[in-house]
C-alpha cells in the first residue's frame, strides 16, 4: 500500500527543506523531478502509484512567480541558521516545451547564481543514510526504520493531528481577546475527530503483543557488494552490512580481469603509469574513478554519436569523396521531381541552387569541402535532363499501371508557340470517384487535318502498348480551324471504334455565338470603327497604356483616376460638360457618390484592376470589360480629358484618348450632344450588359465550373444534356415578344432607350435602328447556338444517353421511354408517340448561385428527343451493357439519384454509377484544361529546350505539379473555412453574451436582424467560399517533400512488385521520351522531303504567273521616285491633291471644297492602299502582318499636277534637311 502524501504545499517545502540542508545535497541545484523521485524513494512509494511525488507539485510548492528566489531557512521553522532556499525557473521555448524549476540550498545568494550557471542538475537516485530516515520521520511523522513496526498507520492523519495540537497551543498562548472563541471551540473539535480517526485506523491493524519486535542484535544479517578501484583495476567483494572494514587482500582478491584482452594485459603496467591521475565521474547517479584524460559516455548516447558520425562519414565520402555525382536512385528522382517547379527555368539555374545548398551546409556544419569537390558533388545540366527523363518514364509507368483496363477521353489543341506549331494531347481517366486529368505528350505537328490525326492515333498507340486493355471512348476539341473535331474524329472513328464519342468546345460554342451576334448586328472593332466594341477596347487599351509608363504597377492609372473624381467634384466647368456629354450617366454617378450608404459607394472611388484588353476571341474579356467600363465610364471620359491636357498630339496614348472622347460623344444622326440624349454606343454597352447578367453570364460561367459531384472544372457531361435545355429555354424568353421587357437586368437599358431620337433612319442609329439590332442579335445568336451547341447536345444519340448520368427524375423518365419503345417496337419510335408526365420538377447545378430550377417534364424531354428514334440508342453500350440495373432503376418507386445511396432500396447501383463515373463524366464538355496545358508548353519551351524534353516537363508538369497544386489549395482553403467558422462561433457568443448583458428589446432585435439579412448573405457566401492564394513557403515545401515521399513510395513499390520488368519497360520508355524520332514531327519531316523529292524529280517544272513582276525597282521618293505625303503643304499644294483625288476617280462623300486637309490626304492612303493590296505580292510590313492605309507614307503619283510635284519634291526635302542640319549645329 503507497504511503499518503502531504496534502499541502507547507509540509512539501518542509520536507524538501530537511532533505537539502544537511550533507553532501548542500550547495547544489536539483530539477524538481530529481526531487520528486527523492521523495517517493523515502516514503517506499512506487513510481506507479496513483497517489505520489511529482515534479508539478514540487514546482507548485516552491513557485514564487518569479524567475528565481531565495528564501531564508528561518521561514521554514529552522533557526540558527543563515543559509537560503535557491530556486530558479527557466523559461518557456519556442517549441512550447514546458519550463524546467531547480532548487538547492545554500549559504548565500551568490553561491546560489553561481551554480546557477555552472552547474546542471544531476539526477538524485542515492539517498544519504544520515538524511533518509530524518526525511521519512518528517514526511509521515514514523519512527525511524531501526525500530518501526510493519503497521502501516494512518500517517497523514497523525500528522495533521500534530498540525492541529501545536495550531491549539500557539492560540492558547495568545490573549484570549484576541482569539475568537470560536475559532478555538473549532480547533478542539478537529483535535478530536483526529484522535478519533486515529485509533480507529489502529484498530483496523492490531499489533500482535507476542510478535517479536526487531532489534539491532536479532536483525537478521545482510551482505552488500563493494565495488571499488584499486591501482587502476576494477574489483567487487561481498562484505557484511556491519563489517567496519576490509583487508587489502581481499581487495586483491576481488580484482576482475576476466574482461581484459592479452593486448591489454601486455600493455597494462605502461599505460598505468601513464594514467597516473584519476578524477571522480558521476554517471548515472554513481560515482566513478576515471583516469585522466577519458570522458564516460552513456552507452545509448556514445550509439548515437556513433550514428552520426557514420552519417558525416557518409556524406563526405559518398557525395565529396568522387570525381563526379554519384546520386542514389531516390536522391536522382527527388532532383528531378523538385526541378520540375522551375520548369520554366534554366537547369544551370536549378544546379547553382543545388550548389549553394552544399556550400551552406559546409559552412554551416564546417565539414572542410573544398570547391572542386562541391563542384564534383554537383550533377551536371545533362545529367539533370537524364534524371527528368527517367522520372517521367517511371511516372508514367505509374499511369499506365493505373490506366491498365479502363476507359479514358481524348483532348487535343494546337498553338503556336515560340514559332512553331505544337499539339497538346490530354487524358482523363477515373480514380475511384476521382477524375484524373494528365498530358499525354506534346507534338510539334502542322495545322493540316491529317497530320494531326496521325499525331493522335501515335500517342494512343504507345499509350495501349504500355497500358493493357486500355481504350479512347470520347474525344473533345477545337471546332473551328483545320484542326477541328468534326473533321479530325472522321479521320480519327476508324481506329477509335463506332462508340466513340465526340464534343466540341461548349465555351467555344458561346463565345462563337456571342462574337457572331454582336458582329452581325453591332459592328467589328478596329482602329477607325464606330462601334461599341472599339469604345471598350479604346477605354481599356488607355487603361493599360498608364499601367504600362507605370513599369506594370497601377500607380499612374490610380492617380489619374482619383484626380478625375477629385476635379469633378469641384470643377463647375467639368460638371457642367459631364452634364451635357455623359446625361443620366453622370447624374446617376454624381448621386452615387455623393451617398454614403449607396450601394456602389466605395467601389466607384475605388480604381478597377486587373483590366485586359476585351477580345472576342479571348475568353472573359469582352464582357466583363464592358461591366467595368460603364460602372466608371464617367471617370474614364475625364481621365481621358486629363490626357489630352497633358500628353502631346500624336503621342500614343493622346491618340487613345481622343479616340475615346470621340466614340462617347457619337449621337443618332451624328448630330451634337445635347442635354438629356443618350451615347448609342454606350447603350449597346448597356444591352450587352444586361444580355450578360440575364444569360450569358450564368451559362458561360457555369461551363467553365465543375460538376459539383467531381474535382474537375469544365467536366459536367452528365449535365450538359439538360443544362442544354435548360440555356435554350432561358434564350427563347429573352428573345421572344417582350421577354426583355419582364426580365428587370434590361431595365437600365430600356431606360438609356429613352434617350435615343425616333426620328431619322436606321442608318443614322435611331430608336428603330436599336429595336433592329437586338432582333438580329437574338435570331444570329440563336441560329450559331443551334449549330455549335444543340447540334451535338440535343441531336447526337450518342451524347443525349448522358442524361442518365443527370437529374434522378429525368434520367428515370428517359429510361422508362426506352423500354416502352423496345416493348412496342416498330408502333412506338420517338417522343411524340409517348406521354411524359406533364409535372414541373426542381434540378440543380444550373444555376451559378446555387438555385435549383423548375423545368417541365414533358417539355424538357420532347425537347431532348425529338424525333430521335430509340432503336439507335438501345444499341448503345452504355445502356445495352447496363440494362438491367437500369431497367430497375426505371421501375423504382422514387426516383433513383445514383450519387445518393439513400435513394437505392435494396438493390446496389454501385456498377451503375462507377459506369457514369469512369464513362460518361470523363468527357470534358469544354476543352479549357487542354489550353492550359498549351500554356504549360510555353513556359517549358522559355528555354529553348528540345522537343522531346518540353514534352517531358509538361507531362510532369500535369502529373506531379498541377495536383499538387490543387490539392494543397483545398487543405488551405479547409484550413481558412474551419478558422472562420470558429470566428464565427466565437462573434456569436459574444453578441449573445453582449445581447443578455444590454437587455436589447426583441422587437429592436428583429429589426437589426432584418437590417442585416443582405449582410449576412454575403457573409455566407464569403465563408463557403473563401479565396485563398496557393501555398508558399514553409507550408508549400512541406507540402511537395510529403509528395515526394509518396510518389517515391509507390514507384519503389511497383518496381519491387516485378523488378525485371520495370527496368525493361523504364529503359524502353526512357529511349523513346528522350528521342525525337518517336515523335511525329520526325514522320512529318520525313514525309517532307519524300515530297520535295517526288516534286524535283518532275522534267518540266511550273511556272507561275507571281514569278513575274509588272513593276520595275522601287524608287524612294528622296530620289523622286514616289510622293511623301508628309512633304505636301496645305497653303502650297492643295490643289495638286485635289486634281490627283480627281485622277483617281476616289467616290467622295462630300464636296473636295468642304474637306479637311487631313481627309484629303486620308482619301489618297486608302486608295493607295487598295491598289498596293490588288498586287500579287500583296502589302506586308517587315514582321509579316498586313498593312494598313493609315501606314502609307507614299503615294504614285497619277494626275499631272503630282507628277510634276514628284520632280520637285526631292529639292524641297532636301532643303528642308539642310535648314535643320544647319539649325542643330548653330544650336
Amino acid at each position: 500500500m503507497p504511503r499518503a502524501l502531504p496534502n499541502s504545499h507547507k509540509d512539501v517545502r518542509k520536507s524538501v527543506v530537511h532533505l537539502l540542508k544537511n550533507g553532501r545535497l548542500f550547495g547544489r541545484l536539483f530539477s524538481a523531478n530529481a526531487i520528486a523521485n527523492l521523495l517517493n524513494t523515502a516514503a517506499e512509494i512506487n513510481i506507479d502509484a496513483e497517489h505520489r511525488f511529482t515534479k508539478d507539485i514540487v514546482r507548485a510548492a516552491f513557485s514564487t512567480g518569479e524567475k528565481e528566489s531565495a528564501i531564508p531557512l528561518a521561514n521554514f521553522g529552522i533557526e540558527h541558521s543563515d543559509s537560503i532556499i535557491y530556486t530558479h525557473s527557466s523559461q518557456q521555448n519556442q517549441r512550447g516545451a514546458s519550463r524546467q524549476t531547480t532548487i538547492g540550498c545554500f549559504r548565500n545568494e551568490a553561491e546560489a547564481r553561481a551554480a546557477a550557471v555552472e552547474q546542471t542538475a544531476p539526477r538524485l537516485n542515492l539517498i544519504p543514510d544520515d538524511q533518509r530516515d530524518k526525511l521519512l520521520k518528517f514526511i509521515n511523522g514514523r519512527p525511524s526504520k531501526d525500530t518501526q513496526s510493519n503497521n502501516d498507520d494512518d500517517l497523514v492523519s497523525a500528522r495533521l493531528l500534530d498540525e492541529a495540537l501545536d495550531r491549539i497551543d500557539q492560540l492558547e498562548q495568545q490573549s484570549t481577546k484576541s482569539v475568537p472563541k470560536e475559532q478555538l471551540d473549532k480547533a478542539l473539535a478537529r483535535v478530536e475527530l483526529l484522535k478519533e480517526h486515529v485509533r480507529l485506523m489502529s484498530k483496523k491493524r492490531p499489533v500482535s503483543p507476542n510478535a517479536e519486535q526487531p532489534t539491532s542484535s536479532n536483525r537478521p544479517k545482510t551482505t552488500v557488494k563493494l565495488r571499488y578501484l584499486f591501482d587502476g583495476e576494477a574489483g567487487v567483494v561481498e562484505i557484511d552490512s556491519g563489517q567496519k572494514y576490509v583487508s587489502i587482500d581481499a581487495l586483491l582478491t576481488g580484482i576482475k580481469r576476466e574482461h581484459l584482452t592479452p593486448e591489454q594485459k601486455r600493455d597494462d603496467c605502461e599505460l598505468k603509469r601513464k594514467a597516473a591521475d584519476y578524477s571522480i565521474k558521476r554517471i548515472n547517479g554513481c560515482d566513478a574513478f576515471v583516469c585522466a584524460g577519458t570522458s564516460v559516455v552513456m552507452s545509448n548516447n556514445l550509439s548515437a554519436l556513433k550514428s552520426k558520425a557514420k552519417k558525416i562519414d557518409r556524406l563526405t565520402n559518398h557525395f565529396f569523396g568522387h570525381s563526379q555525382c554519384n546520386f542514389s536512385p531516390a536522391s536522382k528522382r527527388c532532383l528531378a521531381m523538385f526541378a520540375q517547379t522551375n520548369s520554366g527555368g534554366s537547369n544551370e539555374a536549378t544546379l547553382m541552387v543545388v550548389a549553394a545548398a552544399w556550400k551552406i551546409l559546409d559552412i554551416e556544419i564546417g565539414l572542410g569541402l573544398s570547391n572542386n569537390q562541391i563542384a564534383n558533388a554537383t550533377p551536371s545540366q545533362t545529367t539533370l535532363t537524364n534524371y527528368e527523363y527517367r522520372l517521367a518514364a517511371e511516372c508514367s509507368l505509374q499511369m499506365y499501371k493505373e490506366l491498365e483496363g479502363k476507359p479514358y477521353a481524348l483532348s487535343q489543341d494546337g498553338a503556336n508557340k515560340g514559332g512553331i506549331d505544337h499539339l497538346v494531347k490530354t487524358i482523363t481517366y477515373s480514380r475511384g470517384t476521382e477524375l484524373v486529368h494528365v498530358c499525354l505528350d506534346v507534338d510539334s505537328t502542322g495545322k493540316d487535318t491529317q497530320d494531326i490525326a496521325d499525331a493522335l492515333v501515335s500517342s494512343l498507340k504507345r499509350l495501349e502498348k504500355y497500358a493493357l486493355d486500355s481504350k479512347c471512348i470520347a474525344i473533345i476539341g477545337d471546332s473551328g480551324g483545320s484542326g477541328a473535331i468534326p473533321a479530325v474524329f472522321k479521320l480519327l472513328i476508324a481506329y477509335l471504334g463506332e462508340w466513340c464519342r465526340f464534343l466540341p468546345c461548349l465555351l467555344h460554342a458561346y463565345i462563337k455565338s456571342l462574337e457572331n451576334a454582336i458582329v452581325t448586328a453591332m459592328g467589328r472593332q478596329g482602329r477607325g470603327m464606330n462601334t461599341c466594341s472599339q469604345l471598350v477596347w479604346t477605354a481599356m487599351r488607355m487603361s493599360r497604356e498608364l499601367v504600362t509608363r507605370a513599369h506594370g504597377k497601377n500607380t499612374l492609372f490610380d492617380f489619374y483616376f482619383a484626380l478625375a473624381i477629385e476635379k469633378l467634384s469641384v470643377d463647375d466647368e467639368w460638371q457642367k460638360e459631364a452634364e451635357l456629354k455623359l446625361g443620366d450617366s453622370f447624374d446617376d454617378w454624381w448621386e452615387a457618390i455623393n451617398d454614403p450608404y449607396a450601394e456602389e459607394f466605395e467601389e466607384l472611388y475605388d480604381s478597377p484592376r486587373g483590366l485586359q484588353l476585351p477580345l472576342l476571341t479571348r475568353w472573359q474579356t469582352f464582357l466583363p470589360a464592358i461591366s467595368v467600363f460603364l460602372k466608371h465610364r464617367v471617370v474614364f471620359y475625364f481621365i481621358a480629358v486629363e490626357i489630352t491636357q497633358r500628353e502631346k498630339v500624336g503621342k500614343q496614348l493622346h491618340i487613345y484618348a481622343t479616340e475615346l472622347i470621340r466614340l462617347m460623344n457619337i449621337r443618332t444622326g451624328n448630330r451634337q450632344p445635347v442635354q438629356g440624349d443618350s451615347s448609342p454606343l454606350v447603350t449597346q454597352h448597356v444591352f450587352l450588359n444586361a444580355f450578360n447578367k440575364a444569360f450569358f453570364g450564368n451559362f458561360f460561367t457555369l461551363a467553365c465550373q465543375a460538376d459539383p459531384r467531381f474535382n474537375l472544372p469544365g467536366y459536367f457531361s452528365p449535365l450538359g444534356v439538360e443544362r442544354c435545355y435548360v440555356a435554350k429555354r432561358a434564350l427563347t424568353e429573352l428573345s421572344s415578344a417582350g421577354g426583355l421587357e419582364r426580365n428587370d437586368a434590361f431595365n437600365a437599358y430600356f431606360k438609356a432607350l429613352e434617350g435615343i431620337p425616333s426620328d431619322g433612319e436606321i442608318k443614322d442609329g435611331n430608336l428603330e435602328s436599336f429595336i433592329k439590332m437586338r432582333q438580329t442579335f437574338f435570331d444570329v445568336f440563336n441560329s450559331t447556338y443551334t449549330e455549335h451547341v444543340e447540334s451535338c447536345w440535343r441531336h447526337e444519340p450518342k451524347i443525349i444517353v448522358y442524361i442518365i448520368g443527370g437529374d434522378a427524375v429525368l434520367a428515370q423518365w428517359f429510361i422508362r421511354w426506352l423500354i416502352h419503345c423496345e416493348e412496342n417496337q416498330g408502333v412506338v419510335e420517338n417522343a411524340e408517340m409517348f406521354e411524359f408526365p406533364d409535372i414541373e420538377i426542381e434540378i440543380k447545378h444550373h444555376n451559378t448561385n446555387g438555385d435549383s430550377v423548375k423545368v417541365n417534364v414533358r417539355e424538357c424531354m420532347q425537347y431532348i428527343i425529338g424525333d430521335k428514334h430509340a432503336a439507335d440508342i438501345l444499341r448503345d453500350p452504355l445502356i445495352k451493357d447496363n440494362k438491367d440495373l437500369l431497367y430497375l432503376m426505371a421501375g423504382a418507386e422514387q426516383a433513383v439519384d445514383l450519387f445518393n445511396s439513400d435513394t437505392w432500396g435494396t438493390i446496389d447501383y454501385s456498377r451503375l454509377r462507377e459506369m457514369i463515373i469512369s464513362k460518361i463524366a470523363i468527357h470534358p464538355a469544354q476543352n479549357q484544361g487542354v489550353e492550359s496545358m498549351v500554356l504549360s508548353t510555353k513556359i517549358a519551351g522559355r528555354t529553348n529546350c528540345g522537343e522531346a524534353l518540353k514534352s517531358c516537363r509538361v507531362f510532369l508538369h500535369s502529373w506531379i505539379i498541377r495536383p499538387f497544386n490543387k490539392k494543397s489549395l483545398e487543405k488551405k482553403r479547409e484550413r481558412v473555412l474551419a478558422k472562420r467558422a470558429e470566428l464565427a462561433k466565437c462573434e456569436e457568443e459574444h453578441d449573445t453574451n453582449h445581447e443578455t448583458e444590454t437587455g436589447v428589446p426583441e422587437q429592436q432585435q428583429s429589426q437589426q436582424q432584418q437590417l442585416s439579412d443582405s449582410q449576412e448573405q454575403s457573409q455566407v457566401k464569403k465563408t463557403a467560399d473563401p479565396k485563398v492564394q496557393r501555398t508558399k513557403d514553409h507550408e508549400r515545401i512541406l507540402g511537395f517533400s510529403d509528395l515526394f515521399d509518396q510518389i517515391n513510395s509507390e514507384i519503389n513499390q511497383l518496381e519491387n512488385d516485378a523488378p525485371d520488368e520495370f527496368k525493361l519497360k523504364r529503359k524502353e520508355l526512357e529511349q523513346e521520351l528522350s528521342s525525337t524520332k518517336t515523335k511525329y514531327s520526325e514522320t512529318m519531316l520525313r514525309k517532307e522531303m519524300e515530297m520535295a523529292k517526288k516534286a524535283n524529280s518532275k522534267k518540266k517544272r511550273t511556272v507561275y504567273a507571281a514569278e513575274q513582276s509588272s513593276e520595275g525597282m522601287y524608287i524612294p521618293a528622296a530620289v523622286g521616285g514616289a510622293v511623301t505625303l508628309s512633304a505636301l503643304l496645305k497653303g502650297q499644294h492643295e490643289a495638286a491633291v485635289d486634281k490627283e483625288i480627281d485622277a483617281r476617280k476616289i467616290e467622295l462623300t462630300q464636296p473636295l471644297h468642304e474637306m479637311k486637309w487631313k481627309d484629303k490626304k486620308d482619301l489618297l492612303k486608302i486608295d493607295e492602299h487598295k491598289k498596293l493590296s490588288a498586287r500579287p505580292q500583296g502589302l506586308f510590313n517587315p514582321d509579316g502582318s498586313g498593312k494598313t492605309y493609315q501606314q502609307i507614307q507614299e503615294i504614285m503619283p497619277v494626275s499631272e499636277d503630282m507628277q510634276a510635284l514628284q520632280l520637285l519634291l526631292p529639292k524641297l526635302m532636301a532643303d528642308k534637311r539642310a535648314r535643320r542640319a544647319e539649325k542643330a549645329c548653330s544650336g
